[in-house]
């Protein structure tokens, strides 16, 4: 299974999943109604992350269940990895759990 953890898929900007486990689509395993998505949704350690409207959500990726938001106030794409997130908070680079949404780490510069 293949992670899209940043816009168009990774930072050589190539937007094809390596994922060899997905077939092509039987069913819908589950729907967010949370308008518009693409550049801000990312994808990385069974986790979604979509930003709508200043709002970081998080949801489990494989059954769609809502994990914990974020309000954010600057406009930024989020990056994932396995453990969390990156996006910008108040202006900082921040470094959130996935698991939690708890700053890991904050850069300030």
């Amino acid at each position: 299974m293949d992670e899209w953890p940043q816009w168009r898929h990774g930072p050589d900007r190539n937007p094809v999943s390596k994922d060899l486990l997905v077939e092509v689509p039987e069913r819908i395993q589950w729907l967010s109604f949370q308008g518009k998505q693409g550049k801000e949704m990312v994808t990385a350690g069974g986790r979604t992350y979509s930003l709508n409207e200043g709002l970081l959500r998080v949801r489990d990726a494989f059954n769609g269940l809502p994990l914990w938001s974020v309000k954010m106030r600057d406009k930024c794409r989020p990056a994932a990895t396995a453990q969390g997130v990156l996006v910008s908070l108040d202006g900082k680079l921040t470094y959130l759990d996935g698991r939690t949404g708890q700053p890991l780490a904050t850069f300030a510069e």
